[in-house]
């Protein structure tokens, strides 16, 4: 209702150029792919289609149709990188095993028989070690990215999940204060893999630990990450995790940050996030970058001034005696 009557153009300018090709050739359809801002789910991507439909013989109609096509492509972006993946990690992995333990048989067998520069054989070998286990780790990633395997969904109290992963980044990094909100004390049952929800929290948590990291070595501050649970609308559960590190990358579109190999970091693989996102739909369930307006209102909700990450899970519909109020105090 509200734009009926407007002109098309000062509803949607990005058809202009689309506009002027139709005209140019009336008997043929312009199909263009067009990046569209919007307010609720930041830049998506739209397929147009124009054409030209005589009405009457002297006028003239505009057909134009659409579709949403950001998630097709990421899609297909998904699989192609899946399959390079799986072609890195085949022709890497080989070759690993062997070339670290010639480096360790090396080190062991002369390192008490070289008198002249010792120190720099024993830091030469040590440096092919390091380096062969740090790739060992980037090929294992790009496996997994690779051979994501079928969740085993179980419905589940999403809650000790996120404290049992919680509990062990808290033991790594004591210098940094995690801080747990559940807005109820309800148990949040979801459908999940708890193994794999694991692996999503584990990616995120170091994801802010690195950021807040970050930020300490910059402004000398104590690093914060808070993780808020709770229900969104009646049939959403949401576990929003947020630090007050450096923020995500300026002048980046953060909707590209959950496509394999986009990364920052100078050690990452750009495969962390996207692994989050393919476990999330695999969930049927949803990734949101930035503080959403909804979250941005709730009581409960501090902008610590970093990242802000928002996962979303349907709740599962489960008969009332599932949970016992015993299970009801103890997560409580």
């Amino acid at each position: 209702d509200q734009i009926v009557g407007q002109y098309i153009l000062d509803i949607m300018p990005e058809l202009s150029d689309m506009m002027m090709d139709v005209a140019k050739r009336p008997k043929k359809m312009v199909q263009r792919e067009i990046p569209i801002n919007t307010q609720e789910n930041g830049k998506r991507i739209f397929l147009f289609r124009l054409s030209i439909e005589m009405l009457e013989q002297n006028s003239t109609g505009l057909i134009i149709t659409f579709d949403d096509i950001t998630e097709l492509q990421s899609a297909q972006r998904k699989a192609a990188w899946s399959d390079v993946a799986r072609r890195i990690a085949h022709e890497i992995k080989n070759p690993l095993t062997p070339i670290q333990l010639s480096a360790e048989r090396l080190k062991r067998k002369y390192m008490e028989q070289i008198t002249k520069d010792a120190d720099i054989f024993a830091q030469c070998t040590d440096t092919i070690i390091r380096h062969v286990e740090d790739i060992g780790r980037m090929v294992d990633e790009f496996s997994s990215f690779a051979r994501m395997p079928e969740p085993s969904l179980q419905t589940e109290n999403i809650i000790p999940q996120i404290e049992e992963s919680l509990f062990l980044s808290k033991q790594a990094h004591g210098n940094i204060r995690f801080n747990v909100t559940v807005e109820n004390d309800d148990a949040l049952l979801v459908r999940i893999d708890a193994a794999q929800i694991r692996q999503v929290m584990t990616n995120l948590l170091q994801n802010a630990v690195d950021s807040v990291t970050e930020a300490a070595e910059i402004q000398n501050k104590k690093g914060v990450i808070d993780i808020l649970i709770g229900m969104h609308e009646r049939d959403e559960v949401f576990v929003a995790v947020s630090d007050n590190g450096v923020g995500f990358p300026e002048g980046e579109n953060i909707s590209k940050l959950t496509d394999p190999y986009i990364t920052h970091k100078p050690k990452g693989t750009g495969l962390g996030l996207a692994i989050v996102k393919k476990i999330m739909e695999d969930h049927h369930g949803d990734l949101s970058l930035g503080a959403p307006l909804w979250l941005s209102k709730r009581t409960q909700w501090r902008d610590n001034g970093g990242a802000c990450v928002v996962l979303t899970f349907p709740l599962a519909t489960m008969p009332p005696h599932f949970i016992q109020k015993e299970d009801h105090k103890k997560y409580a």
